[in-house]
């Protein structure tokens, strides 16, 4: 009857996510229409590289701190001492890394619309910090329709923000992200009423609450910055140094694409987790057991099917959110190669959540070290003397290898530790 209970809500949690993630999907298909539209090619590929600047401060101060929450809240999903030192600690650990993201664009970069830009983009990141707590407080109390209800809010305002710019024929591009600032304005507000509404918040400080957090999260966190390095930022980073800006447009709506559908393992993992947490506390292994199976399963069906329908459909759904000056017709091998990275991820949170709720994050972390070193080491052949297709493909396969290794190893020892 428990197991029966779990699958429900688990089945629910995941649902609703996608169905969430499906309806921001279509608020995002129109958003980036604005966005091409206004900006063009040129301006649209700095918008990427200001994104993707400020997404690795946020990847590095993330620090785990949304999967440790939701481990530990699994226990004690209305524990509101976690929740508030959680939170506390996520805001005084984003201005740090924030502050030495800006502090790079100011010393380094030396373009003020690009600290403007990166300053706007930043604010926004910081919200969606408080935003995930929320969600981690929400996810481990099976109440993840709520979370999904309050990010679709925020797109929708993000949405009419960017379409009050363009249709007043504004040009700027840092105005732009002031869509993005007012959708995490809006997303954070509602997230915090509903956990308010759910549970009793006691706003107590608690270093010791706050260091054990801090000190539990941290394998997790350094895991999530090492696999973002060689599966997102140093891709993006080399690819820089090869395509031009609006070139790298193309690259930009490439990775947005298949970065969205990379996520679809990660609410179905995150969904899980609290319930294989539990499972396993309670030392209940063949349920464990069946719902490591289910997701691997229903995984795999996932993969194939966004490497076939993605790569057959994925140049469509570009051309309508951008005009022929976005897609470069010599780059059409981008968009099946990041498919491809997305499709292997999958089985990489498979793996490594299932590990997580089984306190293996340490010997995960070990092996990431490998991993890094697989993506620089494939990555830095993109330095001798090839043509630029090449050198794209290169950086692309490096992350995939790299992505690749760590989800093959990670299957084995989940195998090994959940045989009877």
């Amino acid at each position: 009857m428990i197991a029966k209970l779990l699958r429900r809500e688990i089945a629910w949690s995941t649902f609703v996510q996608i169905l969430g993630k499906v309806a921001q999907i279509g608020l995002g298909f129109f958003t980036v229409k604005l966005l091409t539209e206004a900006l063009g090619a040129e301006n649209y590929g700095v918008y990427g590289k200001i994104t993707e600047f400020s997404l690795f401060f946020s990847t590095a101060g993330n620090l785990g701190i949304f999967g440790n929450m939701v481990r530990k809240m699994a226990d004690k999903p209305n524990d509101s001492h976690i929740f508030w030192n959680a939170l506390l600690l996520r805001l005084w650990t984003a201005l740090f890394f924030f502050g030495m993201g800006l502090f790079y664009a100011v010393v380094q970069i030396e373009d003020p619309l690009f600290f403007v830009g990166t300053l706007l983009f930043m604010s926004s990141l910081l919200l969606d910090y408080i935003t995930s707590v929320c969600d981690g407080t929400l996810q481990a109390q099976y109440k993840m329709g709520r979370a999904t209800l309050a990010l679709f809010a925020g797109r929708a305002v993000n949405l009419l923000t960017t379409a009050a710019l363009f249709y007043t024929e504004q040009h700027n591009l840092a105005l732009y992200l002031l869509g993005p600032l007012l959708g995490s304005i809006v997303t954070a507000g509602i997230s915090l009423g509903f956990v308010r509404g759910s549970m009793k918040i006691v706003s107590h400080w608690n270093s010791a609450i706050q260091k054990e957090l801090l000190w539990t999260s941290l394998p997790f966190g350094i895991i999530n910055v090492l696999n973002n390095i060689y599966y997102r930022f140093l891709p993006s980073a080399l690819i820089v140094n090869v395509l031009s800006n609006s070139d790298y447009s193309t690259y930009s709506l490439s990775l947005h694409l298949s970065a969205t559908l990379s996520l679809f393992s990660t609410f179905l993992m995150f969904s899980i987790l609290p319930a294989l947490k539990h499972a396993l506390k309670e030392g209940h292994l063949h349920t464990a057991q069946e719902l490591y199976k289910k997701a691997r399963k229903g995984l795999l069906w996932l993969a194939l099917s966004v490497v076939v329908f993605g790569s057959a459909l994925g140049p469509w759904a570009l051309s309508l959110v951008s005009s022929h000056d976005f897609l470069a017709p010599g780059l059409w091998f981008i968009l099946p190669l990041l498919l491809i990275l997305a499709a292997v991820s999958y089985f990489y949170d498979l793996s490594f959540i299932t590990l997580f709720a089984l306190g293996k994050e340490r010997w995960w972390l070990k092996r990431e070290l490998l991993a890094l070193a697989i993506g620089l080491g494939i990555g830095a052949l993109s330095f001798l003397p090839f043509s630029s297709d090449l050198k794209i493909v290169i950086i692309i396969s490096s992350a995939i290898a790299a992505e690749a290794a760590m989800a093959w190893v990670g299957l084995r020892k989940v195998k090994a530790v959940l045989r009877p």
